[in-house]
């Protein structure tokens, strides 16, 4: 009976031509590299040095399958371990992310954390008791065959050679051969096999490795997506660690006669050595001609993607009866909502994330614990001519310092710079915490009759033109958003159609036809995905009066000056009519527009 592959493979070392070092070092590799759920970083240093040194790759593989076979039976060991070290021993994990290519294993699983762990002290108490076994085996082995004639007879005869081969596997000719065989831990043409694939890849990549690439991640993109992701030429450089794109159209799954996201051109410059780490930091990005929602000039393919797999956030279910605040402004309140929902998961919320408790045997093995951590980070980004929908920006730059995924654990501020074509100017600054976010910004440039387009035709107070600006301060966070805006208006053209702030709809054209500037104190407050729009009434009021004095002093300035020079314009010294309105501002107007004393009273 022919003994199967596996256990020939291992039998080789012990009566091969493998030193007993190099045995066990074959042995306690492949168990190790078959120990460690999943495949990332160890498994790949674990196979290179597979293929590097001098050990028969039969009797790795199968040591690899046999850690494999451990590890499951083991899954509840591993799971356990791992949250130990995460709750008590958090350094070890921090630790692992600093190593290059060790920090591209999923870490995220605390089988994999437990695996790392317990996997080098097994291998290297595998591959001593390995290496003192064959050592032990071949003395025997030489002391049998310094015994017996026979023996020596026997293994002599090519037919019991033969025969040997063919059950048990190879072997060296006699044990004193096994025993003083030479230790030559390089495969050399392991080494060469290496060099050559790693040229291969970098000629690839100059000889169209790119156009290899840019078919595959178009497909890899559109599954993801749910629909068509089209890109038109990609430029890769891998060892400057820059990559171009051009001609990028992202589908709209929901609506596949339209592009979600359009841009021209983009370049970026990556961080190599954080790719090692399992993260993406691009120093610098710039994208050209960005457009939103476009309609394609084919409808895009819809992709039917396995459950589970979706890219896209999760739908919005929203309550229609709550839509009032908002809509009550705002004539796109749903889309304003939506936007908010979807950001929500990128705000600091102050929450541990959820952990998956395995419910079946299999579930040790890939059951998450996951730890926040930043896994991209743009360090600048400036993105020119984004076509934003509506008439308030036109052709739009935006510039963004420090963005990422999770920007509460960079620990840098996020500068944001929005410059439109039509003079609209945001400036802000977030300040990222654990809990929320603190904003400052500054408004600047927004024309509110091109601000009009975007709001409720039915609202009581319809602007035809002016200028707003002003600032915003606050805290936002997952769950709730709490800002005061504080904006100023000037060159104020309104017209009101009902009645507003108590007053009938003539008094108040009349206030709003002679506005120069008008403070309005508001806030925005709320759930994230439900806010309310206010205003600071008693702020409001004042800005109002003051308003409204100031109106009234103007008013009876005119009236007297007109009184004046239609009376004594031509016998006063000129410029004595303009002194009136300072007059008035000094002394009120009561100290100067008193009735004439009636001569019958007292």
């Amino acid at each position: 009976m022919l003994l199967p592959a596996p256990i020939k493979r291992l039998g080789f070392l012990f009566r091969g031509r493998v030193s007993p070092p190099l045995a066990g070092i074959c042995v306690g590799l492949g168990w190790w590299l078959g120990f460690i759920p999943g495949f990332g970083g160890p498994h790949i240093l674990l196979v290179i040095a597979g293929l590097v040194l001098n050990i028969p790759l039969g009797a790795f593989t199968t040591s690899a399958v046999l850690g494999r076979t451990c590890a499951l039976l083991s899954a509840p060991v591993l799971y356990h371990t791992g949250r130990i070290l995460n709750e008590h021993a958090g350094w070890i994990c921090k630790t692992l992310r600093q190593i290059p290519i060790i920090a591209l294993a999923d870490l995220d699983r605390p089988a994999v954390v437990g695996g790392m762990a317990i996997a080098p002290w097994l291998a290297i108490l595998l591959g001593i008791g390995m290496a003192t076994a064959v050592y032990r085996f071949r003395r025997l082995w030489l002391t049998v065959e310094g015994r017996s004639e026979r023996v020596r007879l026997l293994q002599s005869r090519w037919y019991i050679r033969f025969l040997e081969w063919l059950i048990i596997g190879p072997r060296a000719p006699d044990a004193r051969t096994a025993l003083s065989v030479k230790t030559r831990y390089i495969r050399w043409w392991g080494v060469v096999v290496l060099a050559i694939m790693a040229g291969g890849i970098l000629a690839a990549n100059w000889l169209g490795g790119s156009e290899f690439l840019r078919a595959r991640i178009e497909r890899a993109l559109t599954y993801a997506n749910g629909a068509t992701v089209d890109v038109q030429r990609l430029d890769l450089s891998l060892l400057a660690g820059r990559a171009g794109i051009e001609g990028l159209a992202i589908a709209d799954a929901q609506r596949p006669t339209h592009n979600g996201l359009e841009v021209a051109s983009a370049q970026l410059k990556v961080d190599p050595y954080q790719l090692l780490l399992g993260r993406l930091v691009v120093d610098r990005l710039e994208a050209r001609d960005v457009g939103l929602d476009r309609p394609r000039a084919t409808p895009a393919q819809v992709v039917q993607q396995a459950e589970g797999r979706t890219w896209h956030l999760p739908k919005i279910d929203l309550d229609i009866s709550t839509l009032a605040n908002l809509d009550r402004y705002l004539q796109d309140a749903n889309k304003v909502r939506t936007w908010l929902q979807r950001i929500s998961p990128y705000l600091p919320s102050g929450q541990p994330p959820s952990q998956i408790v395995p419910q079946r045997y299999l579930e040790y093995l890939s059951a998450t614990q996951p730890t926040p951590r930043v896994r991209c980070l743009i360090r600048q980004a400036q993105l020119d001519q984004i076509h934003l929908p509506g008439p308030l920006f036109g052709a739009t730059q935006i510039r963004v310092t420090n963005l990422s995924e999770r920007p509460y654990l960079v620990g840098l501020p996020t500068d944001l710079i929005l410059e439109g074509q039509m003079g609209p100017r945001l400036q802000l600054r977030i300040n990222w915490g654990q809990q929320s976010a603190q904003l400052d910004g500054i408004i600047e440039g927004f024309d509110l009759g091109r601000l009009q387009s975007v709001l409720r035709p039915d609202n009581p107070l319809r602007f035809d033109a002016g200028n707003v600006a002003g600032t915003l301060k606050g805290t936002v966070s997952a769950q709730a958003i709490d800002l005061q805006v504080d904006l100023a208006i000037t060159h104020l053209k309104a017209s009101v159609t009902q009645g507003l702030l108590g007053l009938d709809s003539k008094t108040a054209n009349e206030l709003f036809s002679g506005l120069s500037r008008l403070e309005v104190p508001m806030w925005i407050r709320g759930p994230i995905d439900d806010p309310r729009i206010g205003f600071d009434t008693k702020r409001l009021q004042e800005s109002l009066k003051k308003v409204l004095i100031e109106q009234g002093k103007q008013k009876a300035i005119e009236q007297l000056q007109r009184k004046v020079e239609k009376e004594l314009g031509g016998r006063l010294p000129a410029g004595v009519g303009d002194l009136l309105g300072p007059a008035i501002d000094k002394a009120g107007l009561g100290g100067i527009l008193r009735m004439p004393k009636d001569q019958n009273t007292p």
